[in-house]
This record gives structure tokens, sequence and C-alpha cells, in this order.
């Protein structure tokens, strides 16, 4: 891991106060006064978009846009996949996903089929975007996924040549330069706003009362954070009394053996000694879900949120997993894309990918409710 990545783990460690010795508390003191100076700035910004000083574009099509309030991994990929199959299968519209990535260069569109004698798949570009990359495998081509930083810009190029009857835009809500028609906000039910301070002494990417903003909240992994569940709405009434709330679990589906894809069920892993290898936002739910299906859980690799692997960690991977004995490797969906071209390295191991389904326990009505009085608007 190069010196830009362990500075990124370290500063993580102290916004997740994971860190509590004293020898980092000059630090800390340093980090609030940035958190200060950063509140000042995310309230400046929030006073000219309310009091209508910075104006929003206003695209020709809907706009629904999901995010959250905090970095890390609350969960909202699963959520864009499942808003996009709720509108395609209910609604048989034609939405369009929109994410930012962590690609520099043209926006990529990802859709197969031809139009006008044009086949989209010559139209694409490289995508180094793990989550956009991720959509594209779950969702098989049939939804656009729109590639790159400038989202306004991407959605209006797009509609010059093809139809959108809703844009889903990937964590949006501090995006405010686009408008919305709904803003769905997603709250991780094990770590809702962590230690209380915004970036980058914590993980608040706005202050909580942002949170009124929202027209729906979807409580994540509520199966992991029962405990915090009554608290969490408690908070979200006092913020925005009135606003649906839905609950959801992230449910493991089965296991997916990285080269060939091929399928294989929770129970062959129940019992058997694995190592979890990943780099998303929240890794100890992962962890968590690991263990809920039964696995011993012998060695943990977890890298920061975006890590880029290379040939170096896969060989301290291997050697370590010799070393211990264990002979299967379970990693996440989002680092199976980026892992895949490293499959022929993990000799005389079994590597698999966990695939998940969002799962509504409490809400859909709701939801589905909501969505539909949208579209026909």
């Amino acid at each position: 891991m190069d010196i830009i990545n362990k500075l990124k783990k370290v500063l993580y460690s102290l916004a997740t106060d994971k860190k509590n010795s004293l020898i980092y508390l000059p630090i800390k003191i340093i980090l609030l006064f940035l958190s200060f100076i950063y509140y000042l700035i995310v309230k400046w910004i929030s006073y000219c978009y309310d009091a209508g000083i910075f104006s929003q574009t206003r695209l020709p099509s809907k706009v629904i846009s999901i995010g959250n309030i905090t970095v890390g991994g609350v969960g909202k990929t699963p959520i864009v996949e499942l808003i996009a199959r709720l509108i395609k299968e209910n609604n048989k519209k034609n939405p369009v996903i929109l994410t930012r990535g962590y690609m520099a260069g043209r926006a990529s569109v990802i859709k197969k089929g031809t139009k006008e004698g044009v086949n989209y798949k010559q139209r694409q570009y490289k995508i180094v975007s793990d989550e956009a990359c991720m959509l594209k495998e779950k969702l098989n081509y049939d939804i656009p996924i729109i590639v790159g930083p400038n989202r306004i810009n991407n959605a209006i190029n797009f509609l010059k040549n093809y139809e959108a009857d809703i844009f889903i835009l990937d964590d949006g809500f501090q995006y405010r330069k686009l408008f919305r028609n709904m803003d769905i906000v997603a709250v991780d039910t094990t770590n809702p706003w962590g230690n209380g301070f915004l970036m980058p002494r914590g993980i608040l990417r706005e202050p909580i009362s942002a949170l009124k903003r929202a027209d729906i909240f979807i409580l994540t992994k509520t199966d992991l954070g029962i405990h915090n569940i009554e608290y969490i709405k408690r908070k979200l009434h006092e913020i925005a009394n009135g606003i649906p709330i839905v609950e959801t679990i992230h449910k493991p589906i089965c296991l997916k053996e990285l080269s060939s894809k091929l399928e294989e069920s929770l129970e062959y892993v129940k019992g058997k000694k694995i190592a979890a290898l990943a780099s998303i936002g929240d890794s100890l739910s992962f962890k968590k879900t690991l263990e809920g299906i039964g696995c011993i859980i012998e060695k943990n690799f977890f890298f920061i949120d975006h890590y880029i692997y290379n040939i170096n960690d896969i060989d301290y991977i291997c050697s370590q997993c010799c070393l211990e004995n264990v002979n299967i490797i379970i990693t996440t969906e989002k680092d199976a894309v980026k892992l895949h071209k490293y499959s022929c390295y993990f000799k005389n191991i079994v590597i698999f990918y966990l695939e998940i389904e969002i799962y509504i326990t409490k809400g859909k009505d709701v939801l589905i409710e909501r969505i539909n009085h949208l579209l026909q608007c």
C-alpha cells in the first residue's frame, strides 16, 4: 500500500475514533479545526442553494437522487440497482443511471443493442468505477449507466442521442447543482453518523440537520444494526417529521467463483476456515455478514475504500493464506471487478465473491407508491 493510501487509512481511523491514543490528540485537534472550516463552507453553500443564489439545472427528464450523509459503506449501490429494477419492471419506463465514478476524461455509456444502426457498445470508453462495473453485470446491460464526474453534462449529452424517462443520480445528495424530483437518503444503521463530527474529524459530509431535505429514508443493514433502529427513527422524526422510512437488509444470495462465475450455495462455506478480502467503506459489516452465514474467519485483508490492488498485494494475500492453511477467500462484488484480472494468481486457493441483494423488510409499498406517483406526474 503506497503512502497516500496509508495516509487515507490513518485519517479514516482518526475520523472513526479507532485510534484513541493520546499521541493522536494534537492531530485530532487540528482535524477538528478543519472540520469547523468545512462546516462554515457547507452551511454557506447550503444557504446559497436554499436562497436561490445558486441556481440548479433542470433536466427534461425526472431525476431521483440516491445518496447519504456520511462517507463509507452505507450500501447505496444495491439501492441504485433496486430502484432501477422497480422502475423498469413496475412502470415499464426507461431509467438511466448517472454515477460519478473514479475516472478522468470523457463519460462512458454502457448499453447493448442498436439504435438507428449505431452499436452502443462501440460508443463506450474505459470504465474504472467499481460500482458502475458491478451494476453493469447485475443489470445485464439492460439499463444505461453513464460514468463521469460532470453528471449534468453527461445527462444532457445522453439525451441528444437517446431517450430517458428518468435519471437515477448515484451519490447525489450533495450534488445540489442538479435539480431532483426525489431525494432518497440511505442511513447505515450500524453507524448512522459516526462520532457526530464533520469531515475530516468525523465521517459526516453535512450536518445532520441537512437530512430535512430528504423525501424518503432507507435504513440499511437493519439486521446488523438492530439495536440502533429506534434511536435512528427518533432522530429522523426530530429532523424531518413525516418523511417515510423504509427498512432494508443486505441479504446474501450465493457465492460465485471469481473467474468462472459458477454459483455455489452459502452452505458450502458453513463451518469452513476462510479469509475475508475487501476494500469497501464498511469492512466490519462484511465480516459480520460472513460470520452470519457460518464462516470461520481465519484472516482479514481489509483495505481502504476503492483501493486499487496490485500484484504485490496479491502475493502477500496468497502467502498469508498459505501460512494459515486457508484455501478459501471470500470477497465482495465490488472487489471482484478489480480482482478478476488476478484470478490466475490465486493458486491452490478458491476465491469467491458474495452476491448480495438488498431486501426491503418494511415500507416497500410506500417506496413503490412514491416512485409511481412521481412517474405519473
